[in-house]
């Protein structure tokens, strides 16, 4: 086996990934952890967990911090900062997994447990600014725009921590929430019922244009910062190919349970998995699933 293939690749380093790395590896098994992000996943922003059994509080970054040590110090690879374009299965027991750095890399089995992403705004310039003055968490990029005019879009999770804490740094800050009547209150801050039509700016992001549901009213903010909770989705791009029905062969989806049969696992918010203990025992779970795939191939 040579430096790029391993038994196992797990896709996402959040507390469902590493716990399934962690357990795969103690059960003597290669390795290989894949994140585009930091590790930790969207538990990394979390103030405070207090409902994890057996721990009173702490934070996700600590949380997090946990589990990557646990991962490495059993032998587990993790590369962050590299992200995961494409998922192919090559051969029987063998997947290669396509890098946006260009790297490709070889495994009998791969565990998917990406997690969640932030839905966007569905504004076709979003990503032009993603980085550039969008951002979708006010906990790790707030800091950024300390005494600059900023914007708050939505009402997902992790919303009103969002208010709580840009309120305390972005100057002036304005709340948009796109369901509900169209109003605004007496300082013009708060903007319910209305939409963002459009983003401006050369190069970093400089104005929202907004539009109330009504399109009887419209509004252009100067804003440098624009914070999206907008809630979150599954990040299942790299299993959808697996389960849309082939148009040539008309074969049907396959299953979870059939994909765990050719070797590629499904874990986390991915299997369901709702809260933190569920994700993390999905993942032991997975683990356990993965060891047995692992024994099968070897044995013959």
């Amino acid at each position: 086996m040579d430096a790029s293939t391993t038994e196992c690749i797990i896709i996402g380093a959040g507390p469902a990934g590493l716990s399934a790395a962690m357990q795969i590896a103690a059960r003597g098994h290669s390795c290989t952890v894949i994140e585009g992000n930091v590790s930790g996943g969207h538990i990394v922003v979390t103030a405070a967990i207090m409902d994890y059994p057996g721990i009173e509080t702490i934070s996700g970054y600590a949380f997090s911090a946990i589990l990557l040590k646990q991962a490495q110090s059993n032998g587990v690879a993790v590369k962050t900062g590299h992200k995961a374009i494409s998922l192919i299965r090559t051969g029987q027991n063998r997947y290669t997994v396509n890098l946006d750095d260009g790297t490709a890399l070889s495994s009998q089995c791969v565990v998917l447990a990406t997690g969640l992403r932030s839905v966007n705004t569905g504004l076709p310039e979003e990503s032009d600014f993603s980085g550039r003055g969008v951002s979708y968490c006010a906990e790790c990029d707030g800091f950024f725009f300390k005494n600059k005019p900023v914007a708050i879009y939505g009402k997902g999770d992790g919303f009103a921590e969002a208010v709580e804490s840009l309120s305390l740094i972005g100057k002036p800050t304005y709340h948009v929430y796109p369901s509900g009547s169209p109003s605004a209150d007496a300082t013009g801050s708060t903007f319910e019922g209305w939409r963002i039509a459009a983003l401006e700016g050369d190069g970093n992001l400089s104005a929202i244009h907004l539009e109330s549901n009504d399109r009887k009213q419209k509004r252009k903010i100067e804003v440098e910062g624009l914070f999206v909770y907008m809630g979150k989705e599954p990040a299942d791009e790299l299993l959808k190919p697996f389960l849309t029905t082939d148009a040539v062969t008309n074969m049907r989806p396959l299953s979870y349970h059939d994909l765990a049969r050719t070797g590629l696992f499904v874990s986390g918010h991915l299997a369901e998995a709702e809260t933190l203990i569920e994700v993390c025992a999905s993942g032991v779970s997975t683990a356990g699933q993965v060891s047995k795939y692992l024994q099968k191939i070897e044995k013959g």
